[in-house]
C-alpha cells in the first residue's frame, strides 16, 4: 500500500498538493471499493496505478477546470481518460465534497505531524534552558509590580507546561479530527450497493484514518476543533512572546535580541536597539488566534451539505496552517536569537 506524501511543503495547501491528494483519494477509493466487491478489481488496480501526477497531466486538469469550474470533476474526468475502459469506474458513488474533505484531511495530517515535531523541539530547547537557568535570579511580578524573586528557569518551566498541555490537546483530538467522512451525496451510502459501511472501513484503513459511525456531511465541528487547537497554541506562544518582549524593554533589560551586523533599530532613531524577531512572532500569533471567531461562525451549517460553510472552513484550515507553520518554525528558533 502506497503512502500519501506531500509534493510541496512550502505551502501545504498549494494547488499541486491538493490535486495530488485528490488523485490519491480517487485511487485508494477505487481499491477499497474493489475490496468491498463494488467495482471490478482489475479496474481498481488500473485507476490506482494512474491516479498520480506522473500519469495525469496537471495542465489538462487546469485547462478543464477553467471551463467546468469544478476542480474534482476535472480531476476525475482527466483520470478517467487515461484509465481507458476502467475509467468508467472512477469516482464511483463519491461526491466532490467526499474527495475534497478527504484530500484536505490527508494534507492536514501531514501538517499535523510537522507541527508536533516543531512543538516537541521547542519543548526540548526550553527544557535545556530551564535547567541551565534554574538558579538565575529573576524579579517575580504580580499585578504588574515587582514581587518575590524567582529564577528564570522557573519561569521557563511554566512555559514548558503550557506547551505540553497544547501538545496533549492535539494528541487527544487526533482520534476525532482524523476521521473519514466519505459516504456519497447525502452521507447515507447511496450508490455503494448496500456495502457502504464496509467500503468506508476499508478506505479508512487504507488512508490510515479513523472512521465515523455516522458520516454526517453537515457536521464541521472536527475542522473547527483543530482550528481551535491551533488558536490555543497561538495564544500560548503569544503570551510567552509578550513576556519576553516585556523583559526586553529598556527599563527592564533582562533579555535582548541578538543584533546582526548593520541592523538598524529605527529609521528615525538608528541608535535605538529595537527588537525585530520577537515582533514578527507576536504578529503571526495574533493573526492565527483571530481565526477562531470566524471558524465558530462558519461551523454552523445546514441540511445534508452546505457548500458555503465547507468552503469557508476549508479556507480557514488552509489559512490557519499557513500561519501556524512559519510561526512554529520561528518560535522553535526564538531562543537562539535572544
Amino acid at each position: 500500500m502506497n503512502n500519501f506524501n506531500l509534493l510541496d511543503k512550502s505551502n501545504y495547501f498549494s494547488e499541486i498538493n491538493l490535486i495530488n491528494a485528490y488523485l490519491y483519494v480517487e485511487g485508494q477509493m477505487a481499491l477499497a471499493q474493489a475490496e468491498a466487491q463494488i467495482i471490478p478489481t482489475s479496474a481498481a488496480k488500473t485507476i490506482s496505478r494512474y491516479a498520480t501526477l506522473k500519469k495525469v497531466k496537471i495542465e489538462n486538469i487546469e485547462r478543464s477546470f477553467r471551463i467546468s469550474k469544478r476542480l474534482i470533476f476535472s480531476v476525475a474526468e482527466e483520470l478517467a481518460k487515461v484509465c481507458g475502459d476502467a475509467g468508467r469506474f472512477v469516482h464511483w458513488g463519491g461526491t466532490s465534497q467526499n474527495i475534497v474533505d478527504t484530500g484536505y484531511l490527508l494534507i492536514l495530517k501531514e501538517f499535523h505531524g510537522d507541527l508536533l515535531d516543531n512543538l516537541s523541539s521547542s519543548i526540548d530547547v526550553l527544557t535545556e534552558l530551564a535547567s541551565k537557568y534554574s538558579t538565575t535570579p529573576l524579579v517575580g511580578r504580580t499585578l504588574g509590580q515587582n514581587a518575590l524573586p524567582i529564577s528564570f528557569g522557573f519561569k521557563i518551566a511554566g512555559w514548558i507546561e503550557e506547551l505540553i498541555r497544547a501538545d496533549n490537546r492535539f494528541r487527544d483530538s487526533e482520534k476525532r479530527v482524523f476521521s473519514l467522512c466519505c459516504a456519497g451525496p447525502v452521507g447515507a451510502f447511496h450508490g455503494f450497493l448496500g456495502k457502504g459501511h464496509k467500503f468506508s472501513t476499508l478506505l479508512a484503513k487504507r488512508l490510515k484514518l479513523n472512521v465515523l459511525t455516522v458520516p454526517n456531511r453537515v457536521a464541521l465541528d472536527l475542522k473547527v476543533e483543530y482550528i481551535a487547537g491551533l488558536c490555543f497554541l497561538a495564544m500560548t506562544i503569544n503570551q510567552i512572546s509578550k513576556e519576553i518582549l516585556f523583559m526586553m524593554s529598556q527599563n527592564i533589560n533582562e533579555l535582548s535580541e541578538t543584533q546582526s551586523p548593520g541592523q538598524i533599530g529605527s529609521s528615525a532613531m538608528p541608535h535605538k536597539i529595537n527588537p525585530h524577531y520577537i515582533l514578527e512572532i507576536i504578529s503571526k500569533a495574533q493573526l492565527l488566534r483571530g481565526k477562531i471567531s470566524i471558524a465558530l461562525e462558519a461551523g454552523i451549517s445546514s441540511n445534508e451539505a452546505d457548500l458555503i460553510s465547507n468552503m469557508t472552513t476549508n479556507q480557514i484550515v488552509q489559512d490557519s496552517c499557513n500561519l501556524a507553520a512559519p510561526l512554529m518554525s520561528d518560535f522553535k528558533t526564538l531562543f537562539s536569537n535572544i
